[in-house]
């Protein structure tokens, strides 16, 4: 939405219920209150959103008492949106002023803010509602946000319920088509499991001979070529590359191939990162 500058990171934020989520992006945002001359700039992490939308539906505050005399840092605390911004700990006791106002024994408290006037405390359900609500107000820049706990169904339950859709779906007889049984049957005859290396050693699977995927030499030496004459242009990304390459020799990866095994032109040549399209099928 800010159209930020982004660079590139790797976060891991810890959540409620020990969930963990990774952020690969991040930058720099400039907050601002709208009321005085409060200013910070943070360091953000980005992500693809922070929480679903809060409160989870419109609160009726006509009858609370909120003072007109006051500026609140968000006036549609009440109304479900989306939420842009959380702030850290870090912030939040800077943004914090002295003034808080009790509206009543069961609805939240006004708390005063370099950004306005905030809400936030305990709702009381009705009887009939099993939840306990949070309700806090923000600036347009943190729209508000209202955290709700329902009942739950119990752990064992979830697991309960999971191992009999698990039950079920093996109960099933499943049927493959012929192609397929031969594919698992190829993978459990060649699938092995490397002591050195603790890796497992898979072999491809082809539904027909491999010598038949058609003539790729000559397309993969013009490919070859395109990329060489890339990497005399640019030093840096042909050091990486040669790096990477002598990597792959030493890991045995691959082997070098003589040129008077080249000049047969026997067997399948592969471009790199690329699809090619070759006369009688494609070389991935």
């Amino acid at each position: 939405m800010l159209q930020l500058a982004r660079s590139k990171i790797s976060t891991e934020i810890s959540g409620i219920g020990a969930l963990t989520t990774k952020s690969y992006q991040g930058g720099f945002v400039g907050l601002q209150s709208l009321h005085n001359g409060f200013s910070s700039m943070l360091e953000i992490v980005i992500l693809p959103s922070i929480s679903s939308h809060q409160p989870h539906k419109f609160i009726d505050v006509t009858n609370w008492g909120i003072p007109k005399n006051i500026s609140l840092a968000d006036r549609t605390f009440n109304c479900p949106g989306p939420t842009d911004l959380l702030i850290g700990a870090g912030l939040f006791f800077d943004i914090l002023s002295v003034g808080q106002i009790k509206l009543d024994k069961h609805l939240p408290s006004v708390q005063k803010t370099q950004l306005g006037w905030i809400i936030a405390g305990t709702i009381h359900s009705r009887p009939l509602v099993s939840s306990s609500t949070l309700l806090s107000s923000s600036p347009p820049l943190i729209p508000s946000s209202i955290l709700t706990t329902t009942a739950q169904p119990s752990l064992d339950t979830l697991l309960e319920k999971f191992w009999k859709i698990e039950d079920s779906y093996h109960s099933r007889k499943v049927e493959r088509r012929l192609e397929e049984a031969e594919c698992e049957t190829y993978f459990q005859k060649t699938t092995s499991h490397c002591p050195v290396t603790n890796k497992f050693i898979v072999r491809l699977p082809f539904s027909t001979s491999p010598g038949k995927l058609g003539h790729s030499y000559e397309i993969t030496r013009r490919r070859f070529w395109s990329l060489e004459k890339r990497l005399l242009t640019d030093q840096a990304i042909k050091n990486e590359y040669k790096s990477f390459m002598e990597e792959y020799i030493e890991l045995n990866h691959m082997a070098l191939v003589q040129p008077c095994e080249l000049s047969s032109k026997a067997g399948t040549y592969i471009p790199h990162h690329c699809v090619s399209h070759v006369k009688w099928g494609f070389a991935e």
